[in-house]
């Protein structure tokens, strides 16, 4: 709560830290009830439409949850009339801004506006942030949790997946396999 308190509109903030840490239950939960008691109308960005769904059901009523992808259907000028209504912006998953432009041209519409933007609390959480240094985007406050891959037990790498395969169809066990083509893994599968 100290920490929150100290955030002020204008302030750009990063949260990084791995998967599955709790960077959109902090959203939702801490931050979320924070800024209600404050009267501070709330948005969290999406970066897909499962995560979207999640949060509506979370959702405090301050708090609006949207897809990147809906508001980059406008133009940007309705865009940034949109987003002027929030005081608090979350960009949850950030880094869609740069994994999703090799296909969908219009991530940079948000980031543009995220960049131009200093009457709002701006959050970017994102186990990958990185690129977003690039950017010219100056953090007012930066949290990096500390990795922690002590859940994992054992990590095997194989060259042919012919050694593989009986073992991991019959383990119980989950596995993760990368393949280097579709056929392959349209054979696997």
């Amino acid at each position: 709560k100290e920490e929150i308190e100290k955030w002020q509109k204008g302030d750009n903030i990063l949260i990084k830290s791995q998967t599955g840490t709790g960077k959109s239950h902090f959203i939702m939960n801490t931050l979320s009830r924070y800024y209600e008691k404050n009267n501070l109308k709330t948005l969290i960005f999406s970066n897909r439409d499962l995560l979207k769904q999640q949060n509506k059901r979370n959702a405090l009523r301050n708090v609006e949850c949207i897809n990147y992808q809906f508001i980059e259907q406008l133009d940007q000028e309705k865009l940034e009339e949109k987003l002027a209504h929030y005081d608090v912006i979350n960009f949850d998953e950030c880094h869609y801004f740069f994994k999703d432009a090799s296909f969908n041209y219009n991530t940079e519409k948000i980031l543009k506006y995220a960049l131009k933007q200093t009457n709002q609390i701006k959050i970017f959480s994102s186990a990958t942030p990185e690129p977003l240094f690039y950017t010219g985007i100056k953090f007012t406050y930066q949290y990096d949790i500390p990795k922690n891959y002590s859940f994992i037990e054992k990590i095997i790498f194989y060259d042919d997946i012919a050694d593989i395969l009986d073992e991991v169809i019959q383990s119980e066990n989950k596995s993760l396999c990368f393949f280097s083509n579709a056929t392959k893994a349209c054979k696997f599968a």
